[in-house]
């Protein structure tokens, strides 16, 4: 009698039957598990497409400011009498203020709320402030810029289409730049 009741007991307290609900708990805990790595996957994913539309921003911002100073420098070579004459932004024709519409693209403009001539007749410098925007953002590139003149580097040259003839101490020369592309030693073998 005291086997039937030692194997009794030993059926009512076996593993198996006191573990039946922990699958449930078990199927749980994953579920919830997948769920906080899937929400962490998506906000990681959300937060890195900001970032790259934002540094995507500021790259087209910058580019914006640095078209609108190459086209400022393009009025000057078109048009030296601007910068000799100390022009205003207005008077070369750029625009003063932010613009409603785009100038550079589809969707980006550019203007100058001010430049400074240096002192002097031709200015020794002209300082520039270009501001780059994306139409719609809250983009904005500043891009502060000093221009100075300087003399041509053919302040000497010769130029023609239809020809030259040298006469009298006319000379060409040339230097090898593959030894020392600084060097200034001149050699006797230059052809136009």
């Amino acid at each position: 009698m005291n086997l039937k009741r030692q194997l009794k007991l030993l059926k009512t307290i076996s593993p198996s039957e006191n573990e039946k609900g922990m699958m449930l708990i078990a199927a749980i805990a994953l579920v919830v598990i997948l769920a906080l790595v899937g929400t962490s996957t998506v906000i990681r994913t959300t937060t890195d497409i900001k970032i790259s539309s934002n540094y995507t921003n500021s790259v087209q911002t910058f580019y914006a400011a640095e078209t609108g100073y190459n086209r400022l420098i393009s009025e000057y070579t078109n048009n030296p009498d601007n910068y000799t004459t100390k022009a205003s932004v207005t008077v070369i024709g750029l625009s003063t203020t932010d613009p409603c519409s785009a100038n550079f693209g589809s969707n980006t403009a550019y203007w100058f709320p001010g430049i400074t001539y240096g002192s002097g007749t031709p200015p020794a410098y002209v300082d520039v402030e270009s501001y780059g925007k994306i139409l719609g953002t809250n983009s904005i590139a500043k891009l502060k810029v000093r221009i100075k003149a300087s003399a041509s580097l053919f302040n000497q040259g010769i130029f023609s289409d239809q020809g030259v003839t040298l006469s009298g101490h006319g000379k060409t020369d040339s230097y090898n730049s593959s030894t020392d592309p600084t060097a200034s030693i001149l050699l006797s073998n230059g052809y136009v």
